[in-house]
């Protein structure tokens, strides 16, 4: 006879430590994106200063000093606090997920590779994006790291769960 606080079926114990390795990786997900989104909100000068001489620099002065310039580079300029804003939500999700993984809740599976499938597709996208600034060597490692990381919570929370046989 189990004692109190025991499990009676291995299936129990079996299925609550992969659900532990499913959230400990959908955490891991989460501490990246967050430390991405730190990163963008600290380094967004500098990265909206790279863009403007990248994309409306490098000679032409046209660009930079008339009044008509300056209003197309404000209204051309990417919004990396929206996007940094966005991978925080992206982020507060999965924590929640990661949260009900852990207890087995099927839905926060399926929720949890909906978010990693944007996340992975967001990080693919800073990859292989137009590159400007001096930080974005940073920037695309983060988003590599990130990218590996959501393909391995897709593949963990995706994998199917083994039922064990319970003798009666």
């Amino acid at each position: 006879m189990a004692s109190v606080g025991q499990s009676t079926t291995p299936q129990t114990v079996q299925h609550s430590a992969k659900n532990r390795v499913a959230a400990l990786l959908t955490g891991s997900l989460v501490a990246l994106l967050a430390l991405r989104a730190l990163l963008t909100f600290v380094l967004v000068q500098s990265l909206l200063d790279a863009h403007t001489e990248d994309y409306f620099g490098g000679g032409n002065e046209f660009m930079i000093e008339t009044d008509f310039g300056q209003s197309i580079i404000e209204n051309w300029r990417p919004d990396y606090t929206g996007l940094a804003t966005f991978m925080l939500v992206l982020g507060a999700l999965l924590a929640g997920c990661a949260f009900f993984v852990a207890r087995g809740a099927l839905w926060a599976r399926i929720v949890g590779i909906v978010i990693s499938l944007l996340t992975l597709v967001l990080a693919g996208a800073q990859v292989v994006g137009p590159r400007s600034s001096i930080s974005t060597p940073l920037f695309i490692a983060i988003d590599i790291v990130i990218a590996v990381t959501a393909v391995a919570v897709i593949i963990y929370l995706a994998l199917p769960r083994k039922k064990v046989a319970v003798a009666p």
